[in-house]
C-alpha cells in the first residue's frame, strides 16, 4: 500500500469571477448614559440655595462655587447624577482587500453625529472596516470636538 500526501489548496484572497461583497450592516442601539446634575442644561433653573443648593466656596475666575449637593428638605435631594439615552450606531462594510484605518475617523464630527470608535477585521476572503457613532441631540461642541 503506498501513502501520497498531497499539500492542501491555498486559500486565495482573490474572489471567483462574479462574485459579490455581502451587503453592509447596519445596527442600532440605544443605552443610557449617566451625568453629574450639574451638565443638566436646564441645572441652573433649579440649582438656586432656595430650592437647596448647596455650593462650595467660588475660586476666580468662577463666579459660584462647585455644587456640593442639596439640603436634605429639598424636593431635589438625592438628584445627584441624571440618565440620558444614547443610541450608538455601527456600519460594517466589506472590501476585497484591506479597508483604509479607522483611526482617521475616530472623533470626526458629522451633524450630531461623533465617530467614537471602530474596527478592521479579515473574515475569510473578505475584509470588514466597521464605524460606530453616537447621536447627541444637543449636537457635539466643535471647542471639544473641533
Amino acid at each position: 500500500m503506498t501513502l501520497r500526501y498531497q499539500a492542501p489548496q491555498q486559500e486565495t484572497s482573490e474572489p471567483e469571477p462574479g462574485a459579490k461583497l455581502p451587503e453592509d450592516e447596519y445596527n442600532e442601539s440605544v443605552n443610557d448614559m449617566e451625568y453629574p446634575i450639574e451638565a443638566r442644561p436646564n441645572f441652573n433653573d433649579f440649582a438656586a440655595e432656595e430650592n437647596g443648593a448647596i455650593f462650595g466656596v467660588p475660586v476666580p475666575p468662577m463666579l459660584q462655587g462647585p455644587f456640593l449637593g442639596r439640603t436634605k428638605n429639598s424636593e431635589f435631594s438625592g438628584y445627584l447624577t441624571f440618565k440620558v439615552g444614547s443610541v450608538t450606531e455601527s456600519v460594517t462594510k466589506y472590501y476585497w482587500g484591506r479597508p483604509a484605518s479607522v483611526y482617521n475617523e475616530v472623533g470626526v464630527r458629522n451633524g450630531n453625529w461623533l465617530t467614537t470608535s471602530g474596527s478592521v477585521s479579515h473574515r475569510g476572503i473578505y475584509w470588514t472596516r466597521t464605524i460606530n457613532r453616537i447621536y447627541s441631540k444637543a449636537g457635539c461642541n466643535v471647542t471639544i470636538y473641533p
